[in-house]
């Protein structure tokens, strides 16, 4: 049987100078009933190097969350 290698790219095999991303993050995060504030910012948090990473390459961005 002949296995097939699944070539998956990274985020860094493309060049992103002057494009526009649509960039799907799971940000969602507990707010606090009586203060209305975000209890953890984790998931916001471990998104910022992904962010940083795409700014500095010139890249527009579009953020879309559920």
């Amino acid at each position: 049987m002949v296995e097939k290698m699944i070539n998956i790219r990274s985020i860094e095999d493309f060049n992103y100078e002057g494009k526009t991303v649509l960039l799907r993050l799971d940000i969602n995060s507990p707010i606090d009933p009586a203060t209305k504030r975000i209890v953890s910012d984790n998931r916001i948090s471990k998104s910022l190097p992904t962010l940083d990473y795409l700014i500095n390459q010139g890249a527009k961005i579009a953020i879309i969350a559920h």
